[in-house]
């Protein structure tokens, strides 16, 4: 059942990942109702674009949108005081060798994101 993760709940998150070796890190706050969850390993689909809270049909961003952990150009732990929350019940780590900033603060658009972790938070 979807909850809103609060930004607090991802930086105790965030404050308790291990260290990992990739070249950009993503935390991705899912609904485990919306989808098949994805399994460790799994190569996420690229997310779709969103404007004004609707979805917009048939666009779809270069990647897996994502709240940045690390990338090859910065860490983006600040940028969780800019951000209310996420409704979700899951929580992905992803992990990618190619991203783009995103529109949002502290977005990331990991490009082949592949899930490295699963938190639940139910």
């Amino acid at each position: 059942m979807s909850r809103l993760i609060s930004a607090a709940d991802i930086r105790a998150i965030w404050d308790n990942l291990p260290e990992i070796d990739a070249d950009n890190v993503g935390i991705r706050v899912i609904d485990s109702a919306d989808r098949p969850l994805p399994q460790i390993g799994d190569i996420l689909p690229p997310s779709r674009r969103w404007e004004d809270n609707n979805i917009v049909e048939g666009d779809y961003l270069n990647g897996t949108s994502a709240i940045t952990v690390h990338s090859q150009s910065s860490y983006g732990r600040g940028q969780l005081d800019h951000i209310g929350g996420y409704y979700g019940d899951t929580i992905l780590i992803i992990v990618g060798d190619d991203a783009e900033g995103g529109e949002d603060i502290g977005e990331i658009i990991i490009r082949q994101a592949r899930v490295v972790d699963i938190i639940f938070c139910r």
